[in-house]
């Protein structure tokens, strides 16, 4: 069996280095495009201080004052305040679909409304991931 040659030594490993320098430029491009959910802790907090904020403020967006700590925790770009809904923006997107939560407050949810591929059910009934494409 003959002895692979010097030269060809040494262009596997040039292309090896290559391909690796490659992925360390274009894995973190790809790595940073992808979504973080936040982890909600305490579902049953989190809807408890929706239903406060439904209930103290008049539809429109929070300040980031007027925020809870579960909602703080979620690291939100904006809160927005409706009658039966508080929906946490966390992302608004860009290049990117935007993304947050929508925590339904009302007493007459009705799970089959929320029907929507841009929305997914948690583990808590009344809390929605949601999407959107720009």
């Amino acid at each position: 069996m003959a002895k692979p040659s010097r030269r060809f030594i040494i262009t596997v490993a040039i292309g090896l280095l290559l391909l690796g320098a490659i992925g360390l430029v274009v894995f973190p491009i790809f790595h940073a495009g992808r979504m973080r959910w936040p982890e909600i802790k305490d579902y049953g907090l989190l809807l408890s201080e929706a239903k406060n904020l439904t209930q103290q403020r008049a539809a429109g967006l929070v300040g980031s004052d007027g925020w809870p700590s579960s909602i703080r925790e979620l690291s939100p770009r904006l809160v927005r305040v409706d009658t039966d809904l508080v929906e946490i923006v966390v992302s608004t997107g860009g290049i990117n679909p935007g993304w947050g939560f929508h925590i339904y407050t009302g007493a007459t949810l009705d799970p089959q409304r929320v029907r929507n591929p841009n929305f997914t059910p948690t583990v808590h009934p009344r809390v929605y991931r949601w999407t959107t494409i720009e």
